[in-house]
């Protein structure tokens, strides 16, 4: 996936679009590409959650079962950034997403992130405020 592309999608990412250039760019470069047949699950709510991602090309179903049974929460689409409140909260995984075609995802170890946050402690601020406004709208 080419390196330019990557960074637009994370500048144009509520979560991540107000990091400086040099920050998109080391985070950019530290996705990997993994690709996904279609009605395979990439998270699983519940389960402990350790990368974040962009969907690079194909859709995907986001889905909880928090009242007992499924209920369709949204698409995720070309570009956009998702799965990145557990690997900030060292918690688990508040939805399910699943390929809805064949999918490629950029993926993002947690590890790297938070060495990115460490080191850019306004950008960390920003990050979980654009978490907290999502969470609780």
């Amino acid at each position: 996936m080419n390196q330019e592309t990557i960074s637009d999608w994370l500048r144009e990412s509520t979560a991540l679009g107000s990091a400086p250039e040099a920050v998109i760019s080391q985070l950019s470069e530290a996705f990997t590409e993994k690709r996904i047949p279609a009605g395979l699950s990439i998270i699983r709510e519940g389960d402990p959650g350790i990368t974040l991602y962009i969907l690079a090309s194909g859709s995907a179903t986001v889905t909880t079962s928090q009242t007992g049974e499924q209920t369709y929460l949204g698409n995720i689409s070309k570009g956009q950034l998702f799965g990145e409140i557990s690997p900030l909260s060292s918690g688990r995984r508040m939805a399910s997403v699943c390929a809805a075609e064949e999918s490629v995802l950029l993926e993002l170890d947690s590890k790297v992130l938070k060495k990115v946050l460490h080191e850019n402690p306004l950008l960390e601020k920003s990050l979980i405020d654009s978490l907290d406004r999502y969470l609780t709208s």
